[in-house]
């Protein structure tokens, strides 16, 4: 049953079953730890509750230092009533990994500061949580970080990998009269840490599970980015709902922040909450919510529907750059609706405001924003439409290598982009257009010059450019 602060190897030899409903202690604590290695040999625990009458991490291992936990299923119930962190199998994960693990736990925090994860909790030093799903349900109803695999990293973390992980639980936040339920929550994780030179990555995972929450700073994979973040192969199904700063992957990028997004989509719908907020606040975007930092998309694009509710500056791609931010989007496109009407018809509601194919740029701010080999056939419907994006006077780079369709206004700005009736949008047209502007697996045409990615960003110096081809729905999709 329980082990607390036990250093060595302990396996699982016998499925566990906890059947009798009665409270659990979790296996070690923030300050006494478990150290070793724990195997469960793939065996289920069953029917586990945990509700503590004491201030206590909630989850099956409490704390876990230097170790190993692997082939653990773990079916129940945690109740957090009290302030402590709250995970499907660790709490607190130090220098430490998680893999092939699945938490079939369904969670109510009433934590107010304090991290939720399906899988994780917290994690510290450098941490790895590989091949997990996440089943449970999330309920909270202060708790401001919460993630379907990992609710956040803390200030002492210096790195965290997370690979080929999934979420298929609902997160639910359930408001107070006095907070806020989710203030940064991600389907994957909720966020990372501003602590200085930190990384986050995350590659080949998923989110299918509902987002509604009360509160801002959502998206599909990661609610809150604070500094070094990349993101690979992930995509979004879930149905995102929250008040601002909606994104399909991500959320909202913070000032320093440094992320690359790759060979990532967004399939599920974005819903603006109702109430009044600074316009700047009120974005949504296919990929990103809200940029304040030096963001890089690439090889990625959004299906999903976005539907907004009095927003500023909603995009298929970027939702919002702001504050001398960089957004560049490359080799990327957009076929989700945007509607901005004040109405509940169509895909996307929005009170007389903007909608925009790709991006979006702060009317006041000093921002760059640059995009290459782009195309958007989503729908748009507003009261300022704009096929590609709109500028201001201050913004600086350049779009090239943008295509539309026919009928609608590129941008308010001048910028390198292509009319095309929705028949060519729809043919080896426009595949040819886009394929014919990639010289090679680095390089894209830039006018009568060739840019290559490390031009854009040090950052994409190991990334490469996907080819395209005329998907089955009819329309160009990458082909990588």
């Amino acid at each position: 049953g329980n082990i607390n602060g036990v250093n060595g190897i302990e396996t699982l030899y016998n499925e566990l079953n906890n059947s009798n409903g009665s409270g659990f202690t979790p296996i070690g604590s923030y300050n006494i730890t478990f150290n070793g290695v724990f195997d469960g040999r793939e065996h289920t625990i069953k029917n586990i509750y945990i509700s503590p009458i004491v201030s206590k991490p909630v989850a099956f291992f409490g704390g876990v230092k230097n170790s190993t936990i692997k082939n653990l299923n773990i079916e129940g119930e945690y109740i957090q009533k009290l302030e402590d962190e709250t995970g499907g199998i660790v709490a607190n994960l130090f220098n430490s990994r998680v893999d092939n693990c699945i938490s079939r736990v369904n969670i109510t925090s009433h934590a107010k500061e304090h991290a939720v994860g399906g899988i994780v909790a917290v994690s510290f030093e450098d941490c790895e949580i590989t091949n997990s799903i996440n089943i449970g349900i999330i309920k909270f109803s202060y708790s401001q970080l919460v993630g379907g695999i990992i609710g956040c990293m803390t200030k002492f973390a210096n790195k965290l990998t997370i690979n080929n992980c999934s979420n298929e639980g609902d997160i639910v936040g359930e408001p107070t009269d006095i907070y806020n339920a989710g203030f940064y929550t991600g389907g994957i994780i909720g966020r990372d840490t501003a602590a200085l030179d930190c990384t986050l990555i995350i590659t080949n995972c998923y989110n299918a599970g509902n987002l509604n929450t009360s509160a801002p700073n959502i998206g599909g994979i990661m609610g809150v980015a604070h500094k070094n973040v990349f993101i690979e192969n992930c995509y979004n199904t879930g149905e995102i709902a929250g008040k601002v700063r909606l994104g399909g992957i991500l959320g909202y990028i913070l000032t320093g922040s440094n992320v690359v997004i790759n060979k990532s989509y967004n399939l599920g719908t974005l819903k603006e909450g109702k109430e009044a907020h600074t316009k700047e606040d009120i974005t949504l975007g296919g990929i990103i919510g809200f940029n304040n930092g030096n963001t890089y998309v690439l090889n990625s694009y959004n299906e999903g529907s976005i539907e907004g509710n009095g927003a500023n500056q909603p995009a298929g791609i970027f939702g919002y750059t702001y504050g001398g931010a960089t957004s560049v989007v490359l080799n990327s496109y957009n076929v989700g609706t945007v509607n901005n009407v004040d109405a509940v018809i169509g895909e996307v509601y929005i009170t007389e405001r903007f909608a925009n194919g790709i991006f979006s740029v702060s009317a006041t701010n000093a921002s760059t924003l640059k995009a290459n080999n782009v195309y958007n056939l989503g729908i748009l419907t507003g009261k300022y439409i704009f096929g590609i994006g709109t500028f201001n006077n201050n913004t600086l780079g350049n779009v090239t290598n943008a295509y539309y369709k026919t009928g609608l206004v590129a941008s308010n700005g001048n910028i390198g982009a292509t009319s095309l009736t929705e028949d060519e949008m729809r043919s080896e047209t426009l595949v040819n257009y886009l394929n014919g502007n990639i010289v090679d697996d680095h390089t894209l045409k830039d006018g009568s010059n060739n840019i290559t990615l490390t031009s854009f960003s040090d950052l994409l110096e190991n990334y490469s450019l996907c080819r395209w081809k005329l998907g089955d729905k009819g329309y160009p999709i990458l082909d990588c």
